[in-house]
């Protein structure tokens, strides 16, 4: 059976604004190969099969998500899963050297896909990870490894979970040089929240200097899935920034001032 070949021809403007004539060939494509043998088994008296539509299931409806309805105001990203992460965590200051490597690793995690993915897999992640316990995990080895990336629990992302036990190691590295994982990053803003006043999300940043910097420093000592806007989405879940809308209940309890105070 010849492969069947279509010839076109195209008038095409050349710069020199004479038209040309180009004649361009093309593989046929898989229906044009149906479409031929269809004719042919026709003219022999036979029709090409047709193949019987499966019927389509009826989709399900998706139910509607709870309404957090409590009267207060906070962040448009809060929605029913996010609520109690965005109400008791972010943007609260980290200090705890095992609880900024979970958030390094999960926001690494993160990569390409949606907080809230993340947030419905953490309890896997903390039981797969040893409770992020970079002394545990930098131990891990590559049958360890084969293992996670069966565990449904998780983001099976090979590069993502090699990136995590790398970043153990890193840690353990950075305790014995700056007495704590807290004591690095924290110094990144001299040890303190910066406190910004956004009045919409649309306001916040994907990277702030800082950010940059930390993410700059990091990939130097061999960190993974941490550029700068992971980076700063780090600093925001680990309080080192508020960017929380200053409309929000929690930007006071994470230390911004009220308007009328800013008025004053």
């Amino acid at each position: 059976m010849r492969s069947v070949t279509f010839v076109s021809s195209l008038l095409l403007a050349h710069p020199n604004n004479k038209h040309i004539m180009v004649s361009t060939r093309s593989m046929a494509r898989p229906a044009d190969v149906r479409l031929a043998a269809s004719a042919r088994g026709a003219s022999e008296g036979k029709e090409e099969p047709t193949k019987k539509k499966k019927p389509r299931s009826p989709r399900k409806k998706r139910e509607p998500e709870p309404v957090v309805d409590d009267g207060l105001k906070r962040c448009p990203w809060a929605g029913y899963v996010e609520v109690d992460y965005h109400d008791k965590e972010w943007g609260r200051p980290v200090y705890d050297d095992v609880k900024l490597f979970e958030f390094i690793t999960l926001e690494g995690a993160q990569a390409g896909l949606s907080w809230r993915t993340v947030l419905l897999k953490r309890d896997n992640y903390r039981k797969a990870f040893a409770g992020f316990d970079p002394s545990i995990v930098a131990q891990f080895g590559q049958d360890k490894v084969e293992e996670l990336l069966q565990d449904s629990g998780l983001i099976r992302q090979r590069g993502k979970i090699e990136s995590t036990i790398t970043n153990a190691k890193l840690v353990l590295e950075i305790k014995k040089e700056h007495g704590s994982l807290s004591n690095y990053v924290w110094s990144f803003v001299d040890g303190k929240p910066i406190i910004n006043r956004f009045k919409s999300m649309a306001d916040v940043p994907l990277a702030s200097e800082e950010a940059k910097l930390m993410a700059k420093e990091m990939k130097k000592k061999g960190f993974k899935f941490f550029g700068p806007t992971i980076a700063y989405a780090f600093m925001q879940a680990v309080g080192m920034v508020n960017d929380h809308t200053v409309d929000c209940f929690c930007y006071t309890e994470c230390g911004g001032k009220p308007e009328h105070a800013m008025a004053a």
